[in-house]
């Protein structure tokens, strides 16, 4: 208890300073939330050890914005080793006078075998009601808090490349990197194109990952003579295809965090040290009435992880307030809207108490060495 009176007295000694700090930390955090943000749900569809048997079909040239025969499909299934297929058409509409989104438009029985975790998080008897209507849909969780939706409501989508068309909400979908997004029956949407059935993409599911790369080579050599050319991708690749246009834009955030957190590192650190040599006194004062080296080293390293979880958490719970309820988007293409997670407050929860035990170390190695006499000495 005597410790955590002495490091609050010390934390409230300078007001100002303490105070710009903690907005150092926390602006470093907010910072490092959003990124975390964006890197946690671009890959959490890959982070499966199952993910590598699940590949991609999509057109060689215009990639994920071209089109590709319904026909395709029929072939993937036809091929030894892939026992799921799983069409992905991309779906933009407007709400109302609201910022346009894209659906995607894709198959709800086999949606689960290839893309388990998109749908994992809905309720059961929720994706059944989705799977058996044909207007059903599943909207993206800040779709329908921004337009304060619910599971039953039936709302009209305005398309651009189709008429506007009417939509029932089955469920929520809580997937990070779809919640600004929605998905639709495939069936639904080549109904509204009212012409030859196509896809952006086909998804498969590969039986064996042993035969990932034979199953490779047989697409190649079936496809090779057909009208559209084609190439088979890796989930991963797509995700980083998805990414491409924005590779420069993460470089600069990413650099932007380090520089940042190296600031607040030299911020937090300069903060302990001036603080450390205006209470040379007092520390000398403690050792002389029997506290410890171990309890000095203690004492400087508490004040440092304090304000930095202060600051951590004011940074955390910020990022998580204006993510959470307005969203992150980042033009990284139909996926680009991004709701952050409690997992990532606290890993960047974590970040910020790491910086507070690098920063304070070194003015807790000196105070540890503190020479009562001479700092006595010295005032009288």
């Amino acid at each position: 208890m005597d410790l955590l009176l002495l490091v609050r007295r010390n934390l409230l000694r300078d007001r100002p300073r303490t105070a710009l700090t903690l907005l150092s930390i926390a602006g470093a955090v907010l910072l490092l939330a959003a990124l975390l943000t964006v890197y946690n749900a671009l890959h959490a569809a890959i982070r499966s050890p199952a993910a590598r048997q699940i590949l991609a079909l999509r057109d060689r040239h215009a990639g994920d914005s071209g089109e590709l025969p319904r026909a395709y499909a029929d072939e993937l299934r036809k091929i030894d080793g892939v026992d799921s297929v799983l069409p992905w058409s991309y779906v933009s509409v407007r709400v109302g006078t609201q910022a346009a989104t894209v659906g995607m438009a894709t198959d709800p029985d086999a949606l689960p075998r290839i893309m388990r975790p998109i749908v994992s998080g809905i309720p059961a008897a929720q994706y059944e009601d989705f799977r058996r209507d044909h207007n059903a849909v599943l909207m993206g969780r800040d779709l329908m808090d921004r337009f304060h939706w619910k599971p039953g409501d039936t709302v009209t989508l305005e398309g651009s490349a189709v008429a506007d068309f009417p939509v029932r909400i089955a469920g929520a979908l809580d997937f990070p990197l779809l919640a600004d997004n929605f998905l639709m029956h495939d069936a639904y949407y080549q109904a509204l194109r009212g012409q030859g059935a196509a896809a952006s993409i086909f998804f498969f599911h590969v039986t064996d990952p042993a035969r990932v790369d034979e199953v490779r080579g047989e697409i190649a050599r079936r496809f090779a003579a057909q009208p559209v050319a084609t190439e088979v991708i890796s989930i991963a690749q797509y995700v980083a295809s998805v990414t491409a246009r924005a590779g420069q834009a993460s470089t600069f955030v990413l650099a932007l965090v380090i520089v940042v957190s190296l600031a607040t590192l030299l911020v937090a650190g300069n903060t302990m040290a001036m603080a450390a040599r205006e209470r040379s006194r007092d520390l000398a004062i403690l050792r002389s009435i029997g506290f410890g080296r171990v309890r000095l080293l203690v004492l400087v390293l508490a004040e440092a992880v304090a304000i930095a979880l202060l600051g951590g958490l004011l940074g955390g719970l910020g990022a998580y307030s204006v993510f959470h309820v307005v969203g992150l988007s980042i033009p990284l293409g139909p996926q680009s809207h991004f709701a952050i997670g409690g997992w990532t407050v606290l890993e960047s929860l974590a970040v910020a108490l790491t910086m507070g035990l690098v920063a304070g170390l070194p003015s807790a190695l000196r105070a540890m060495r503190v020479d009562v006499l001479s700092v006595l000495r010295a005032v009288n």
